[in-house]
């Protein structure tokens, strides 16, 4: 396991590249991106330092942006997204990149509660959207561009505590809210990944989509720091992970659980992926019986960590190859697979209602603090407010330690907000989604529990599960019901097609599904089990 120091070496993304251009290779391949199995584009360190040093002064220049202003980017994966990232933050612009799902609505919020001056976006996913920025400065479509090579000196004087990016939450509330990461931040953040995963000169896959803190953070910014290749796609596809793993020898990946699912439906193994060490699965809750089904059929181990957009990518890991028997007992002794332990410079704690620490094993909110915390909630200070108490912030995430070797390695049981309360008993829908899915595997990903109201009770407990009329697994559910206690049980099982409401990174939207039970109010049958 690698060795653990809290160092960060850089402190401005303008420094980290001025010393890539004096130790890095020009030749060594820097960036690749594909379109399926197709690649698209290649770059070498000289070419991609270049590219961006070149767009640095065209948006500085021609498009009038300056140190502080906001840049919306609406782009989908493709070879120039982390050049334009880095142009902007190489001149002290902050980056607002916008999801291409985004309602009318929450496209409009985000643009006038980021105060962004204008947007970059490529035909295919702008033009059809261009009429929503009309209020804006500019909208740039980056194909109509091709600045040319220049100087890389920008005179811009920056520090660790500017903004860089603002990454807006996914929304499973209400509006998202703009979460702001400064140029420390990331670096902190980055430095700390490569440490604990012993990540140097890596052949890395991002499959995320770049306007998610995972492909910033885990991507791009641990490629820069260990001298890697990054490799980028325009989506994951099942079909042509594999070929693009053997291509580029990839080395390194990382993805979402629903993703993860992909790969076992298509039987990957290690024997198509030869030279791949591991899969680092984060940003939704990992099923224990997903990552269980994935190792055994692939022999591929996954790497496991916890994090949220409040501390820039992630607080605790837990790296492939951690010692065998003690790894198994952490991924596969709990409800839920562990996710690791705190990352050099990071402090994890769990905490009751009141604020003190909780025992090992007791279950509490996490709270997290370090270098990578975020500024705040952009525009937002009641929230930042509620989110970050003396320095230290509030997960909303409801967990539990346990302790080896006097080490901490954490555990995530569930959403704080999304716990049961009924008849005063706090139930965890995850545990139960997790009983479910031991005797459904293939239902791993298509089962969500949620509380209705209930007059008596105060809450009751309802079921959702995904699937076509004929794979429902209506008689099984009954048995499997059956050996729930009634305390936690489902009473109310709903089924259908394509009734899951998820973000963009897997994540299940609860009270997106809640108005499903609408009609059932104040009920609690024995068991009443309904296609809808």
């Amino acid at each position: 396991m690698a060795a653990r120091d809290d160092i960060q070496p850089y402190d401005t993304i303008p420094e980290l590249l001025s010393t890539i251009r004096g130790e890095r290779s020009p030749q060594k391949m820097a960036l690749s991106c594909y379109a399926g199995a197709v690649k698209t584009g290649e770059l070498t360190y000289s070419e991609y330092l270049g590219s961006i040093d070149a767009w640095a002064q065209f948006l500085s220049l021609s498009c009038g942006i300056a140190k502080g202003d906001r840049v919306a980017t609406l782009l989908r994966n493709r070879i120039e997204v982390p050049i334009l990232y880095l142009a902007l933050m190489s001149i002290g612009a902050v980056v607002v990149p916008l999801n291409p799902s985004y309602s009318q609505d929450e496209m409009a919020f985000v643009l006038t509660d980021s105060g962004a001056i204008g947007v970059l976006t490529d035909k295919p996913t702008g033009e059809a959207r261009s009429g929503e920025f009309s209020k804006l400065g500019f909208c740039l479509f980056i194909e109509d561009e091709r600045p040319a090579a220049v100087d890389h000196s920008h005179c811009i004087a920056i520090d660790r505590a500017d903004p860089a990016i603002t990454l807006y939450t996914s929304g499973t509330t209400s509006f998202p809210k703009g979460v702001v990461q400064t140029h420390g931040n990331l670096i902190a953040n980055a430095n700390s990944m490569v440490k604990e995963f012993g990540i140097r000169e890596p052949n890395q896959y991002s499959v995320m989509p770049f306007y998610h803190a995972h492909a910033v953070g885990f991507g791009m910014m641990t490629c820069l720091l260990s001298g890697g290749h990054l490799i980028v796609t325009d989506k994951m596809d099942a079909s042509a992970w594999p070929k693009v793993i053997q291509k580029e020898r990839v080395t390194v990946t990382s993805m979402v659980p629903n993703l993860l699912n992909m790969l076992v439906l298509t039987k990957v193994t290690h024997y198509d992926v030869p030279t791949l060490g591991f899969v680092f699965v984060s940003a939704a809750p990992l099923p224990t019986v997903l990552a269980d089904r994935f190792e055994k059929q692939s022999g591929i181990r996954v790497a496991h960590a916890w994090g949220l957009s409040e501390f820039t990518n992630f607080a605790t890991a837990l790296p492939a190859d951690t010692e065998t028997v003690l790894r198994t007992e952490l991924m596969f002794g709990h409800e839920t697979p562990c996710v690791g332990r705190p990352l050099a410079g990071v402090e994890v704690q769990v905490r009751r209602t009141d604020g003190t620490e909780a025992d090992p094993s007791e279950r509490g909110e996490l709270w997290v603090r370090g270098p990578s915390l975020t500024l705040g909630y952009h525009n937002n200070s009641e929230a930042t407010a509620a989110a970050i108490q003396d320095g230290w912030l509030r997960s909303g995430d409801e967990g539990y330690y346990v302790t080896h070797a006097d080490i901490k390695y954490f555990f995530i049981s569930d959403r704080i907000k999304d716990v049961i309360i009924r008849s005063g008993e706090k139930i965890s829908p995850a545990a139960v989604e997790a009983i479910i899915a031991k005797r459904l595997p293939d239902f791993a990903n298509r089962i969500v529990v949620v509380g209705y109201p209930h007059t008596i009770y105060g809450e009751e407990i309802g079921l959702v599960i995904e699937g076509s009329e004929a794979d429902s697994p209506v008689e099984l559910l009954a048995e499997i019901l059956k050996g729930i206690p009634v305390r936690s049980r489902p009473k109310v099982v709903l089924c259908g097609d394509s009734l899951i409401a998820r973000t963009h990174t897997g994540k299940i939207q609860r009270r997106m599904l809640k108005p499903l039970f609408a009609s059932f109010e104040n009920k609690s049958p024995a068991l009443h089990i309904e296609r809808i």
